[in-house]
């Protein structure tokens, strides 16, 4: 739809958006006159977090849900679409699946908004969820799999300063990371400079952990879909169509518990898509850990620096020889 402005930056409630977007979100669901209403979600309590409210049936069932930028980063939402569009683009009909598309977007007051499809969030019952990691691992370890064999291309020579060893100059220069971590950065500077190490870029999703990844609702009376074909990955507005491997497979590794047997096949299996050595896919994320370091925005660093820490102690195990 057509952006909706008005006013000055302020992040509005359930009630003004219901008001704004009424018309378009009956029409969108509710043609016959049937009443929809709005209820809030529980957010990210970052200042730069996107509201969210689902978009309920007259008896309470969840339609979408509607993400709406804080005033902190009023292009956000708008951003991640743009993003999510993106990396659709790059990735063909069957990877990009799990990426959805929006119903409609805009700006209202200012801050861009989005309608998604409605899909659940994983459960926060241990023995359910554990059920759920258990069927979405392979699931979701596959189509990362599939991420970089569409997505890996050599990156043009200006982009190597940029996006590798400014990075990893960062990291080997961060006095909050442990000095294994800096040596190691300094070893991927090093086979840099020698060739020795050719970086490959992929499509990086930049947040990839449980809370990023949703289920696409099973219709009642229909055939049940597979782990495959029902996870969504969500919240695309850090994604790097050129972005660095191995990233986003140590955090989701963490998130779901991977085995580091597991893990290590899955290195294993990227490397042999990136054409690297296993030492450099320390490399790859070292310099993703640096970029992100040189960006920090509204990521705290104490934080930042203990997720360095944490993604590298991940790996180390998987690519030990």
């Amino acid at each position: 739809m057509d952006a909706v402005t008005a006013g000055p930056l302020g992040r509005p409630g359930a009630a003004e958006l219901a008001e704004r977007l009424g018309d378009p979100l009956a029409a969108l669901f509710a043609p016959r006159g049937r009443r929809i209403d709005l209820t809030p979600l529980p957010f990210t309590p970052r200042a730069d977090a996107p509201a969210a409210l689902r978009v309920n049936d007259s008896a309470g069932r969840p339609l979408a849900a509607i993400l709406c930028s804080a005033p902190e980063a009023p292009g956000m939402v708008q951003r991640a679409m743009s993003r999510a569009l993106e990396a659709r683009a790059l990735l063909g009909a069957d990877a990009a699946r799990p990426i959805l598309e929006p119903l409609m977007q805009g700006q209202v007051r200012g801050l861009s908004y989005a309608v998604l499809p409605w899909c659940d969030s994983p459960s926060t019952l241990r023995p359910l969820w554990w059920l759920q990691r258990r069927a979405l691992r392979p699931a979701l370890l596959d189509w990362l799999h599939r991420v970089a064999v569409a997505t890996a291309r050599e990156p043009a020579p200006d982009d190597i300063e940029r996006r590798f060893a400014a990075p990893l100059r960062h990291v080997a220069a961060l006095p909050a990371a442990g000095e294994p971590v800096r040596h190691a950065a300094a070893q991927a500077i090093e086979r840099l400079a020698r060739g020795v190490w050719q970086p490959r870029t992929v499509l990086m999703h930049g947040d990839l952990w449980k809370g990023n990844v949703l289920l696409r609702p099973a219709p009642f009376g229909t055939p049940r879909l597979n782990w495959a074909e029902r996870f969504v990955i969500i919240d695309w507005a850090g994604a790097d169509m050129h972005g660095h491997a191995f990233y986003d497979l140590v955090r989701l590794s963490r998130s779901l518990g991977l085995p580091a047997g597991t893990l290590r096949a899955e290195v294993a299996r990227h490397c042999a898509v990136l054409g690297c050595a296993p030492r450099d896919a320390m490399s790859s994320l070292l310099a993703a850990l640096g970029q992100i370091g040189l960006a920090l925005e509204h990521f705290p660093p104490a934080q930042y620096a203990h997720m360095v820490e944490q993604c590298c102690a991940t790996l180390a195990p998987a690519i030990s020889s």
